[in-house]
Order: C-alpha cells, then structure tokens, then sequence
C-alpha cells in the first residue's frame, strides 16, 4: 500500500503538493490541499495513491561516508 507519509510531495504533515493539483493563479505556486481529501478522491490520487511518487532514501553506505568525513 501506498502512504502519504512516504510521498514526496506530502508536507507538513497532511498538505499534499503534487504538481498534478496544478498552479495557483495568484502566487504561482503549486496549489496545496489536504493530503486526506486527495486521497478519498479517486479524480485525484484515490484510494490507490494514483499520484504517489516514494520520498528519496539516502543509502547506509553515504551516510556511513559522511559522518567519518567529520
């Protein structure tokens, strides 16, 4: 299953800024609506999570590199 929580574009906890929502006309930015009103919406993300792109994992192995670069 697919959870917001490890979505790229959930923010704040339960904002969603897919880029799918599109652009808001006034500030320019992408437009942020609740993360659990886009999931029951099956015309957005659904259930399915349609719009779900995993957040970037950092390996073991560069984290490992980067603290005994210290």
């Amino acid at each position: 299953m697919k959870f917001c929580k490890d979505c790229e574009h959930l923010w704040g906890g339960n904002v969603c800024q897919s880029p799918k929502l599109g652009r808001d006309i006034v500030t320019g930015r992408v437009k942020q609506l609740s993360a659990a009103g886009i999931r029951n919406m099956e015309s957005k993300c659904g259930q399915a999570g349609y719009w779900f792109e995993p957040k970037p994992v950092t390996k073991l192995s560069e984290v490992l590199s980067w603290l005994t670069q210290k």
